[in-house]
Parts: structure tokens; C-alpha cells; sequence
């Protein structure tokens, strides 16, 4: 009988590095597409956003209270440019003062390569994430995907988190009243 093709190694879950940026902007850059097809109104970015990001994600990889870290192949054979599977970036954020939860951990945002999807990259990616996250002393994590994003909605809420608000959105920008 014949067992199949053999399933790919798991990721290698590691700290992002400033050396690993060139490789996530274009991962960035699909992530901001994706986004813009599902609502431009709401997703549209300034035009140097990834020069934004190039300076930003650096930053995060060296901040004590910033979670930076990239999912890496462990098949030795992965293509060039497949070695890295995916990302993830948050950072502790001061509350307003009204609540009881002072800082809590932010997650900015989570890719992994479409050719990687269903392979639990995500999963070792968040969970990892979250992980730092409490090492760092937070007590909560949040996050937002947007409307149309099905898949994170599922892994989110089979990792254990829940929906805590509904964001709504009214464009004025054709006139209003």
C-alpha cells in the first residue's frame, strides 16, 4: 500500500530579523491588496506604505515590548524564495485610561503564503505570537480582520478568541446629508 506523498516538515517558527525584511515586503504588499479587493474605503493605503513598512518592521524586531516573527521552511528542498512562509507583527498598546486592562497586545498583522496555507503555519505563528505576548505581561491580545475574511475569523475563534466589538464604517467622502 502506498502511504501517500509525505506531509512537509512543520514550520520553523523564529524572531524576525531586520536581514528578513526585504523578503516580508512583498508579502506586505499582497497582504494590502488583499485588503484593498476586500474594501477600499476602508483599506487603502498612502502610496509609500511599504517604505513605511520597511522602516517599521526593523523597529519591532528590536523593541522589548514588539512581537516580530517569521515562519521559515524547514524542508531543506523549499524553492528559492519559499523559504519563508509567512509573518506575523504585534505590539503592546497603552489602553485608555476607563478600563481595568491598562496594555494589552496588539496583533498589526498575520500573512502566510498562499503556496503554505493549510499547513498550520498560521496557527504556530499566532500561538506563538501570543505567547511572546504574555511573556511581555499582557493579559490580553486583540486583534481585527476584516469583514470578509473568513478563513482568520475560523482560526481565530478555534484558537480561543472571541468577538469583543463590531466595527462599522460610514464613507463621506461622496457627500453626506
Amino acid at each position: 500500500m502506498n502511504p501517500g506523498p509525505t506531509p512537509p516538515p512543520p514550520p520553523l517558527i523564529r524572531p524576525g530579523t531586520a536581514a528578513d525584511v526585504p523578503a516580508l515586503l512583498p508579502m506586505v504588499r499582497s497582504l494590502i491588496d488583499l485588503h484593498r479587493q476586500w474594501d477600499a474605503p476602508r483599506f487603502d493605503t498612502v502610496p509609500h506604505v511599504l517604505e513605511m513598512y520597511r522602516r517599521w518592521l526593523p523597529e519591532r524586531a528590536v523593541d522589548p515590548e514588539s512581537v516580530l516573527l517569521v515562519a521559515e521552511s524547514a524542508d531543506t528542498s523549499a524553492a528559492p524564495g519559499q523559504a519563508l512562509l509567512g509573518f506575523i507583527v504585534a505590539q503592546v498598546q497603552d489602553n485608555i485610561p476607563i478600563y481595568t486592562t491598562a496594555r494589552y497586545g496588539w496583533v498589526h498583522d498575520l500573512w502566510v503564503e498562499p503556496h503554505a496555507r493549510g499547513r498550520g503555519v498560521a496557527t504556530a505563528l499566532l500561538t506563538t505570537c501570543v505567547h511572546r505576548l504574555h511573556a511581555i505581561g499582557c493579559t490580553q491580545v486583540r486583534g481585527e480582520t476584516a469583514h470578509a475574511n473568513h478563513a482568520s475569523r475560523a482560526l481565530l475563534t478555534r484558537l480561543g478568541w472571541r468577538a469583543t466589538a463590531v466595527e462599522m464604517q460610514m464613507d463621506l467622502s461622496a457627500g453626506w446629508g
